[in-house]
């Protein structure tokens, strides 16, 4: 197997991942700035996100727990 078959799939997988980020932070600042969503509803890390922000930071944590499937 050449380098470039091997490294691809990790460069697609950390793009994925900053992906998310950015959709987990884009959504949560929005919930924030629009009133939807108050700091004291989210202290403790509390999972009072809206739905669609739940959904990202769940996919975003998800990422972290993939690669241990590949090293079995």
């Amino acid at each position: 197997m050449s380098i470039p078959t091997i490294l691809l799939p990790l460069f697609v997988e950390v793009l994925l991942t900053f992906g998310l980020m950015l959709g987990m932070m884009y959504h949560r600042t929005g919930a924030i700035r629009s009133g939807e969503t108050r700091f004291s509803e989210i202290s403790m890390r509390e999972p009072n996100w809206p739905k669609r922000a739940n959904q990202f930071a769940y996919a975003f944590s998800n990422q972290f727990e993939l690669p241990v499937c590949f090293t079995c």
